[in-house]
């Protein structure tokens, strides 16, 4: 029923779709299937979405820019790369930094390494991943 409800209000192309937990009660590929349509007509439809969650992991993967509120008042806003930097921050108002970042960061720290926040698909991090590794066998 949901799907049907979202393809109708697609159908009148909004240039503004807000979606609030828009993947509440699906399962892990219906989510991502739903999302991935979400983020695609927002790329051909060149419209502006606005998608309340708790995922971090999709406002990290989705968004362009993040507001994150508390209480209702705007407590934190910015690019996704440079909000979930910010741990402390985000712990004491109960959300969690990605899976991906916290790994990068762990990454980082233990390797001394420089992986950047600023491309976070798993295959990408694994080529860089790679790459440091075989500078490191090297040297």
């Amino acid at each position: 029923m949901r799907r049907v409800a979202i393809a109708g209000v697609l159908a009148v192309k909004p240039k503004v779709l807000v979606l609030d937990e828009p993947t509440a009660g699906l399962d892990p590929r219906g989510q991502k299937e739903m999302m991935d349509m979400f983020y695609r007509l927002h790329e051909e439809e060149n419209s502006t979405t606005i998608l309340v969650t708790h995922s971090m992991e999709d406002a990290l993967k989705y968004a362009d820019h993040v507001i994150i509120l508390n209480d209702g008042q705007l407590y934190m806003e910015g690019p996704p790369e440079e909000i979930f930097l910010k741990n402390k921050e985000l712990q004491e108002v109960h959300l969690d930094v990605p899976e991906m970042i916290h790994f990068i960061q762990q990454f980082n720290d233990k390797f001394n390494a420089d992986l950047s926040l600023y491309d976070q698909s798993v295959q990408s991090i694994a080529k860089s991943i790679q790459h440091l590794m075989k500078e490191a066998e090297s040297s």
